[in-house]
């Protein structure tokens, strides 16, 4: 891979790095709230954050629920049926 180009974030990636950004962030919030600060601004990014992660979430645990399935489906011998 050249300088030049750049590698696309796995969806894991994706995930570890929203973690990190999300756990950061409700820290950085609570200090605020603590010195008296309103942190609004920041608790509206930080749910665009969540909700973010919760959809990649969801997109994972579909896959990781379609890999089992097929892997329990070529456990019985299951073929899957294509128009020929």
């Amino acid at each position: 891979m050249s300088a030049t180009q750049e590698r696309t974030e796995t969806l894991e990636e994706r995930v570890a790095r929203l973690e990190v950004r999300l756990q950061e962030g409700f820290s950085r919030i609570g200090e605020a709230m603590s010195k008296g600060v309103a942190p609004e601004h920041w608790e509206v990014k930080w749910v665009e954050l969540l909700r973010e992660y919760e959809n990649i979430e969801d997109i994972l645990r579909e896959g990781r629920e379609r890999a089992r399935l097929e892997q329990s489906a070529m456990e019985l011998g299951v073929r899957e049926v294509r128009d020929a």
